[in-house]
Order: structure tokens, then sequence, then C-alpha cells
């Protein structure tokens, strides 16, 4: 009957075996030395696409990929919004080269998800990631529109008028309903 043998995944070296024969009476054996050759495996991504960053943080990921044998690895970017990122060759290491803002997107096409595809290689085997970076929304304070400069009022202590503001205006970036409202300091 025939038999086979597989060496552990990723493993190489020596290792062996002992075959035996019988005729249900006796046995013989036979040690088999085999010799199981390194082949070089390509590396493997440690992330996976799309990948979620909220606006206004440069850094997508800081390390790609890694390599089975620990062969120093070397990484190019490519695609539609590659020129929007700096990347470390070396590391892998990929940033925005300007911190994304949601409500003003750079993207190719304008809606937030950068694409592009990162490529990394051992020197032997080569692997591309096509990669989407989400940019979500950070709900951002409303701003005042008269500035950060206090109003300076002049009033009789007896007088029995109460101050009028001015118009006051402020805007929201997501546009969410605004609401006003008095303390004091």
């Amino acid at each position: 009957d025939p038999f086979s043998y597989s060496p552990d995944p990723n493993e190489y070296g020596i290792d062996s075996f002992v075959v035996q024969v019988s005729d249900g009476n006796s046995t013989d054996e036979i040690t088999v030395s085999v010799n199981v050759v390194a082949v070089n495996d390509p590396p493997v991504f440690d992330v996976a696409s799309p990948i979620s960053l909220v606006e206004g943080q440069a850094l997508v990921a800081s390390q790609f990929a890694s390599d089975l044998e620990g062969q120093s690895l070397t990484y190019s970017i490519s695609g539609d919004d590659a020129a929007l990122f700096t990347r470390n060759s070396s590391t892998g290491e990929l940033t925005f080269s300007q911190v994304p803002d949601f409500e003003n997107p750079t993207d190719d096409n304008k809606d937030n998800d950068y694409e592009l595809d990162v490529n990394v290689s051992d020197g032997t085997d080569s692997v591309v990631l096509s990669l989407v970076v989400k940019v979500l929304d950070k709900n951002e304070a409303p701003i005042i529109s008269q500035g950060d400069t206090p109003i300076a009022l002049t009033m009789l202590e007896d007088n029995a008028s109460s101050w009028l503001s001015p118009e006051l205006n402020a805007t929201d970036a997501e546009g969410d309903p605004i609401s006003w409202t008095l303390s004091s300091p």
C-alpha cells in the first residue's frame, strides 16, 4: 500500500521517520531521513483593508507586513491617491503627507476613501495589498464668527436697561444646530 510524507509547513532541516512492513508474522523496517530544503515564503500583510481613522490623524500604520524568514522588506505605494501619502521604504510606515480633513477631502474622487496599492517585497517575492484608508468625521466645536476677542461694555450701575447682545454669529463644520447660553466667568 502506498504511503506519503509531508513536512510541517514552514519547517525545514533534517527529519526522519521509520517505515515498517509486516506479513503478519514478522516485520522489517527502514529509517528514512529527509532533508527538507527551505523555500522562500512571501511576506504577509499584518493589516487588512480598509483602515479607518478619524480626521486629524496622519499615521495610517507603522508596520504593514512581516516575513517568516526574517528577511528585510522594502515597500512601495502606487495608485490614484498614493501621492497624498509618505511611506518609509524600509519600515513600511505610512502617513498622510498632510493631515486629512473630513470636510475638505483631497482624495481623487472626494469621498474620504483614499485608495492605493501597497507593494512589499522580501527581495524574492512580492505581494500587493489594495488598501482603502477611510477618513472619518470628528465632531468639531462651533466657531464664533466675531473671533476670540472679548467684548467690552460700559454700563451705569443703576441703569434699568440691560445689555442687548450685538448680533453674534457662529458656524458649525458639521452643520449641527447651534444653541447659545450665558454664564459668568
